[in-house]
């Protein structure tokens, strides 16, 4: 069995390869729907038709956002989150009133997104992009003003040290919130160990979602074989099997598409200038 690739792109690149060699593949994070479509296919990682509804459900659900911005990363992956957010948001009652683009490694300003999010008189701002660029939006919307009552959500690429610096002692900082498929904040007992054993060989380090997906998908791998799985049905075995030892969540199981079927996202938030866990899971009315 392969572990990888760790991003969509590379992963439907060489699925062909794998699919012709009869090699099953777990992908710890890739999110792209189109990947479904590969029979010897398991993924830890939300199917995107979820993962960013979940975003969606946490603005509208969980915080009651009315008028929802949108800020995206401008990529396929934006795209796809993007429009997966909308469905979720329209259909529980919220409004999308603006949406802005940009483009990720290269944009540094970014005033005229957040001067259209005030225009349009944006609530809530959902985030599709990761803790550099997300990081830099809140940040400025501090200097600028006007953005104290509004809600900033995303997923977990929002996790990361550039949000503490920037954001985590600012007057916004109470109103970040993210969205985790991977909650490196669970108190659960699969997640503190594996937490405790990170930490211990990386220095301290905090795991990222590839860390934590990757160590599950060698865990399903270890689980399958031991209960006879082989090279030809370790995919079709895994699809059977429901996993109680994965630090993703505390239950798992598979669909027939490969994909993990669980329940909502826990939500991060930012206090005391720190990431911590808010205690809440995203409210999945409408999701499923």
């Amino acid at each position: 069995c392969v572990v990888g690739s760790l991003t969509s792109g590379t992963t439907l690149a060489v699925l062909p390869i794998y699919n012709e060699a009869g090699m099953g593949v777990i992908c710890p994070t890739g999110n792209s729907s189109e990947l479904a479509s590969y029979p010897g296919f398991i993924r830890i990682v939300m199917d995107a038709s979820l993962e960013a509804p979940m975003v969606g459900a946490c603005a509208v659900n969980n915080l009651g956002a009315k008028k929802v911005g949108i800020i995206y990363d401008n990529s396929d992956y934006g795209a796809t989150m993007v429009s997966n957010s909308e469905t979720i948001i329209t259909k529980n009652g919220g409004e999308i009133v603006a949406k802005e683009a940009f483009a990720a490694g290269t944009d540094k300003d970014f005033s005229v997104q957040l001067a259209k999010m005030q225009q349009a008189q944006a609530d809530t701002i959902i985030l599709v992009a990761d803790y550099n660029e997300g990081s830099l939006i809140i940040s400025q919307a501090e200097q600028m003003g006007g953005f104290e009552n509004v809600n900033w959500v995303g997923d977990a690429y929002l996790l990361g040290n550039p949000m503490l610096e920037r954001v985590g002692n600012s007057s916004l900082a109470g109103n970040v919130y993210a969205a985790c498929d991977y909650n490196p904040y669970s108190s659960s007992p699969n997640h503190v160990k594996f937490v405790e054993a990170f930490q211990a060989a990386y220095d301290g380090l905090i795991p990222s979602e590839p860390a934590g997906f990757t160590y599950d998908a060698f865990t399903i791998i270890c689980d399958a074989v031991a209960k006879g799985a082989t090279r030809e049905n370790i995919i079709e075995t895994i699809k059977t099997m429901t996993f109680t030892n994965l630090v993703c969540a505390e239950e798992v199981v598979f669909d027939e598409n490969g994909n993990r079927v669980g329940s909502g996202n826990d939500i991060v938030v930012i206090k005391d200038g720190d990431f911590c866990a808010s205690g809440e899971t995203v409210d999945t009315t409408g999701i499923y």
